[in-house]
């Protein structure tokens, strides 16, 4: 996961979009989680994952995190749903991530998934076309209605006390939902992930807003395959 892989993860978990599945493979009835999904369709499949666990300590709630109790229109694609956002990517952004994502061939691991290693066969020619083709469908948008509420929010509502691990992988929505975390909240949060994608100097926000929260170590990494673009990731430890 990075960084020491944050350090322990027993308790009570927060997580955006879905790590929830190799966490309860890894740790099974030792931690709650909390896993969160704005859009309908992705989340009737996390749903039914879940179910298929046969776990007492896995919710699934149909909606995301924000600033505010509030409803909001999303960019979402059926081909491309991890890149689903508030904040649309644009066209110099959807060449970042098409370059990035060709730079993944270079780095697959050993288990990678087989049509990801029959990509890296292909002659460039051929691989050019057919990324092009998945780019394509992966940037189709619609506009879907998503239901959002604030970290603090939840906690009152579910009567949660502490979060050992909030997660946070939103698309350019990470500092809306450090903005939803109440001044009071901060103290119960003992580690936090966050991807972030480095826009007007969100790196350096976000680190300043932890280390004021007191988060002793808070530590910046790029994976590989994110080399040349402004996705990064936050381990923030007290």
């Amino acid at each position: 996961m990075g960084y020491q892989d944050c350090a322990q993860l027993m308790g009570t978990l927060f997580i955006c979009r879905s790590l929830t599945i190799m966490l309860h493979d890894l740790l099974g009835e030792d931690i709650s989680v909390y896993a969160f999904e704005p859009i309908p369709e992705t989340y009737e499949i996390l749903d039914l994952n879940v179910q298929s666990l046969s776990t007492q300590k896995i919710y699934t709630l149909p909606f995301g995190l924000s600033d505010a109790n509030k409803v909001a229109e999303f960019s979402y694609s059926s081909g491309g749903s991890a890149l689903s956002s508030i904040y649309p990517y644009d066209g110099a952004e959807q060449r970042m991530i098409k370059r990035a994502f060709i730079r993944t061939l270079n780095y697959l691991p050993k288990n990678a998934p087989l049509f990801l290693k029959l990509l890296n066969k292909m002659p460039g020619q051929v691989l050019n076309f057919v990324l092009s083709h998945m780019a394509k469908k992966a940037f189709d948008f619609k506009q879907v209605t998503c239901q959002l509420k604030t970290v603090s929010e939840l906690m009152a509502e579910l009567n949660i006390s502490a979060i050992d691990l909030l997660k946070i992988d939103v698309e350019k929505s990470e500092l809306d939902v450090i903005h939803g975390i109440e001044d009071r909240d901060w103290e119960k949060i003992k580690q936090i992930i966050i991807e972030v994608h480095d826009i007007s100097d969100r790196i350096s926000v976000l680190t300043q807003i932890l280390y004021s929260h007191g988060f002793k170590q808070v530590h910046v990494e790029q994976e590989v395959e994110l080399i040349g673009t402004n996705i990064h990731c936050i381990y923030a430890l007290k």
